[in-house]
């Protein structure tokens, strides 16, 4: 079933559930597969989030064209990523335990924007420059602001459950740099909303009325995005060619 699931979410459905007996012999021999997809062994729980770790950080450097030992993970993240949060993607068909979502979502947050959370803090546990999912529907029936750059303006918008994107300081914090300033607020751009920025948190300012933009929950909206389930990923609209499915050892399943 596993197998099954991997190969799905590496756009390759057209194999139905029986896979051939050369594709087996791949995924057992570990490695690349095909273009989009790579079988990565592990022993133990605890030893993924270092592998995956290790793997994103090779491909991110032949990416980007630089050596991986060049620069800070944050920097080589940014670069490799450009502001595209479908460049790559970790799926999990787990939630819980050190191989599902959760886990691997706080072992990338430590690993590239560790400082981030000591320096400035956490709104929800998410801070600068995090990947994050939106987890919930937000239309005019339940409405969510952000400013639009081309058009100068505060604006009502539409955000979905699923969408991707990436936290930046709020408008308004021109000196989130100042070491003594703590998060209270921020923006996320999400991949499908062009040049908006979505704003989470408080103190968000006016809208065009005059009236003020209400308060943003971000553990009512957001969740970390580095990794994501596998029921979210067949949600969305594109996935990325640069996946890192995670789950059960593969090697321990298949001698079942």
């Amino acid at each position: 079933m596993y197998l099954q699931i991997l190969w799905s979410i590496a756009g390759r459905p057209r194999l139905g559930p029986f896979l051939s007996e050369e594709l087996f012999r791949q995924v057992q021999a570990s490695g690349d597969v095909d273009i989009d997809l790579r079988t990565l062994y592990w022993q133990e729980p605890a030893d993924l989030a270092p592998l995956l770790l290790t793997q994103i950080t090779g491909d991110m450097a032949r990416d980007a064209k630089v050596n991986a030992g060049e620069m800070p993970f944050h920097e080589l993240w940014t670069k490799a990523f450009d502001w595209r949060p479908e460049y790559a993607q970790i799926l999990s068909p787990y939630r819980g335990e050190l191989y599902g979502i959760e886990a691997l979502n706080l072992a990338v947050q430590a690993h590239k924007s560790g400082e981030f959370l000591k320096k400035k803090g956490s709104i929800d546990g998410i801070t600068l420059f995090d990947k994050v999912i939106q987890v919930r529907n937000r239309t005019k029936s339940d409405p969510i602001y952000g400013y639009d750059f081309d058009k100068k303006r505060v604006n009502q918008c539409d955000v979905f459950n699923g969408e991707l994107g990436f936290v930046k300081p709020h408008g308004y914090d021109d000196n989130w740099r100042n070491p003594n300033s703590r998060l209270t607020r921020f923006a996320v751009s999400f991949s499908r909303k062009g040049n908006i920025a979505i704003n989470y948190g408080r103190e968000l300012g006016r809208l065009p009325d005059g009236k003020y933009i209400p308060d943003q929950r971000v553990e009512d909206n957001l969740e970390l995005g580095y990794a994501i389930s596998v029921h979210k990923a067949q949600g969305m609209r594109q996935l990325s060619r640069k996946q890192h499915p995670a789950g059960m050892n593969l090697g321990r399943y298949m001698r079942r």
